[in-house]
């Protein structure tokens, strides 16, 4: 999915983008975990909990974050829900607008 490449961007996880690499196409995280992101592994945001979580605490620690409510952007912030898919189009929405902004 398009959008968990956004995710993964916006958490600063870098695409092995080398075609040699042994996993070209995969994401490393700063502390060095590996996401394959394969069709046996692929990038869990949009139907994990443990994986959209910690997006969703780093959104709502950026500052950024703050000065878009101040924007009337709070309607996006609220919209982080008790339902996953509610949550992830949120946050795939507040990431777009961030990148917009930047």
């Amino acid at each position: 999915m398009k959008e968990n490449k956004l995710i993964a961007e916006f958490l600063g996880w870098e695409l092995q983008d080398n075609p040699t690499e042994r996993w070209y196409g995969s994401y490393r995280e700063p502390n060095g975990i590996l996401h394959k992101n394969t069709d046996k592994e692929p990038l869990l945001f949009h139907t994990s909990w443990d994986w959209l979580m910690p997006v969703v605490e780093k959104i709502k620690r950026t500052d950024l974050s703050r000065e878009m409510v101040m924007q009337g952007m709070d309607e996006l912030i609220d919209a982080f829900d008790t339902d996953i898919e509610t949550t992830y189009n949120a946050v795939v929405e507040f990431i777009k607008q961030l990148n917009k902004e930047l």
